[in-house]
């Protein structure tokens, strides 16, 4: 994962350009994109991460070799011959070797294994013929190699590297393999018989029939919470589900042809490469569904994730692909700042309007977010009796002809709109309260014959700051009403029918906006209620009502308002749904989003004091 926390320009600068560049060519619905190709000897097989994820290996069964990538710069740093078609590949609980399966041997030394430290290699007897997949237990004594040619599975001390025990298989020409739990029993794909064999680990005896499952089983492997196996039926398309509590199949995923290979990633979502199909697929393990459908330039077979971060390699041909979720901050030293990063990552030189509100406080803005990008014009914030230099230096960068101040002298004095002067022809929209206010910037901004009208209190922020990007999607306005009174006045009331809106879409539970106000509403519009039962999943619903896909997410503090009031124009000059966050983790209802939009990108809003190193990492809330 790219992780970009220091507050500079020209981070914004590149951030923007690589959102331009998803724009241009959109990725297909997925949580994860493409990033990058590494180009890797011919044939890439498998792939395997190092324990502390720095390096990857890949097998590659057309150049006999095995590739080296350093992870950070992605790229291949040597080749090492170690065989006749390798396939398979495992790497030593402590990162010292490399043991690599070469199937195509026809020797008796057909595992190479490779010393990390000076890639060195030593050719040891398998314990068969044709070695298919390596295997290690997780203190790494052991090590397990299915055997192709022979039909069998071997025991080998690491140690010693001498064979300890095998156990024939006759005509079922094993493939994967994977340790259940507490590593007591050994699960084997059978290929030429369509089941997977239960072996022993302490005497590797056969336990029982092979388990039926589809149609050529090729990959396996043992979900996070060790309850399930799943296995990768190549000829029927699908992957069967294996409970380890019953060792019987409790389920049947449909997948797109020919899959291969199957990994779980930190969020125990199954993975699944179809290499007559050119397409990972993300599972959801709970409904056994589809969530994500990934297209790659060629066909992809075996799959690693890597232990820390949100990043996925795939063999592809030639080449791996790199699949991951990438997250990067727009931030600055202060709040101030920040809406600066956001104003250069969204607009160039010559805007028309800025807009001026106070960092102070919220109730003057709120509605400002959908109104300021309905003009493509950034907002930036104020103190309230000086201007930082931060942002006059970006007034200067922007060059507005006009600059709004939000709010009376009471939040923004006349000795800061005397200043703003210096940078454009300023005007002021100050109504008698918030609400006076709010109706005003909305009237200024002539909003008519939009789809529908957003209705949020002003006497809070979290849910008018959910609103402000997905109004500003389908160009549609933030109305703000005092959410506890029991009815709306004629202001308002008259602002609403002046949009030419047929619905009002209510943000919130009724102790934000009354059903008073809601029955009233609904009288002459169709009216919408989304709320959740705490800002979080407000802003959820918010975003499912407002977008159907986005390959960029902005998330902002829902502690306070003012990264996600000026992220808002970011939001909108990207496409992107802005979610309101937790200041340690994020809601699983965003991250699930992610899947449903085709997320590829996040942008954080703000240093880790609002959003901690946890959120850019994307790390789920707990409950």
């Amino acid at each position: 994962m790219t992780r970009t926390t220091a507050p500079r320009i020209a981070v914004a600068s590149v951030a923007l350009l690589a959102i331009g560049a998803l724009f241009a060519a959109p990725l297909a619905a997925s949580a994860y994109g493409t990033t990058d190709l590494i180009a890797v000897g011919e044939g890439s097989q498998m792939v395997a991460f190092s324990p502390d994820g720095s390096t990857a290996y890949v097998t590659n069964r057309d150049s006999n070799s095995v590739s080296v990538i350093d992870v950070a710069t992605s790229a291949e740093t040597d080749e090492i011959p170690v065989g006749t078609e390798p396939k398979g590949l495992a790497i030593s609980p402590d990162g010292s070797e490399v043991w690599v399966a070469v199937l195509g041997s026809i020797t008796e030394t057909d595992i190479t294994i490779i010393e990390t430290s000076d890639l060195s290699t030593t050719a040891i007897s398998s314990g068969g013929n044709g070695p298919y997949a390596v295997e290690f237990d997780a203190a790494g004594a052991y090590a397990y190699v299915s055997n192709y040619l022979s039909s069998s599975v071997a025991k080998i001390d690491a140690a010693t590297r001498s064979v300890v025990d095998t156990v024939s298989l006759p005509d079922t020409y094993p493939e994967d393999i994977a340790l259940g739990v507490e590593e007591q029993t050994l699960y084997v794909t059978l290929s030429a018989v369509d089941g997977v064999a239960r072996v022993s680990t302490s005497t590797l005896d056969e336990i029982g029939s092979p388990i039926a499952v589809g149609d050529f089983p090729v990959g396996i492997e043992l979900s996070p919470s060790e309850s399930e196996l799943w296995v990768t039926n190549n000829s029927a398309s699908s992957v069967s589900v294996i409970s380890t509590t019953s060792n019987t199949v409790v389920g049947t995923i449909s997948t797109n042809p020919a899959p291969t290979d199957v990994v779980f990633d930190s969020d125990g979502y199954g993975w699944i490469s179809s290499n007559a199909s050119d397409v990972l697929q993300r599972i959801d393990p709970v409904s056994r569904t589809i969530v994500s459908t990934i297209p790659l330039l060629d066909s992809p077979f075996g799959l690693a994730v890597h232990p820390t971060e949100r990043l996925i390699y795939t063999a592809t041909g030639t080449d791996v692909t790199v699949v991951e979720l990438t997250s990067e901050r727009v931030a600055g030293a202060d709040r101030y700042a920040t809406a600066v990063r956001a104003s250069e990552a969204a607009f160039e030189p010559g805007v028309e309007t800025v807009y001026i509100a106070t960092g102070l406080n919220y109730p003057d803005a709120l509605a400002a977010g959908a109104v300021a990008a309905k003009s493509a014009s950034p907002i930036l914030l104020t103190r309230p009796d000086a201007l930082p230099t931060v942002v006059a230096n970006e007034l200067t960068r922007l060059d507005p002809d006009n600059i709004v101040v939000l709010g009376g002298t009471g939040t923004v004095t006349s000795s800061v709109q005397n200043a703003l002067s210096a940078y454009g022809t300023v005007s002021r929209i100050a109504g008698t309260n918030r609400y006076d206010t709010a109706r005003q910037l909305v009237q200024s901004a002539q909003f008519t014959q939009v789809d529908q009208v957003y209705i949020a209190t002003g006497n809070n922020f979290p849910d008018a700051l959910a609103a402000g990007a997905a109004a500003a999607s389908g160009g549609d306005p933030v109305i703000l009403v005092n959410g506890t009174a029991s009815s709306l006045d004629s202001a308002t009331l008259s602002l609403i029918q002046s949009t030419g809106a047929p619905k009002a879409v209510i943000l919130g539970q009724t102790n934000a906006v009354s059903s008073g106000i809601e029955d009233q509403l609904g009288q002459s519009y169709e009216v919408e209620r989304l709320a959740g039962t705490t800002r979080y999943e407000t802003a959820v619903l918010v975003n499912q009502y407002a977008f159907g896909g986005a390959s960029t997410a902005l998330l902002a503090t829902g502690a306070n308002f003012p990264d996600a009031l000026a992220g808002t124009p970011l939001a909108n000059a990207t496409s992107a749904p802005l979610y309101v966050v937790r200041t340690d983790c994020v809601p699983a209802g965003v991250l699930s989003e992610f899947d449903r939009l085709g997320t590829s990108r996040v942008i954080l809003l703000g240093g880790t004091p609002t959003l901690s190193v946890e959120v850019e990492d994307l790390t789920p809330c707990a409950s």
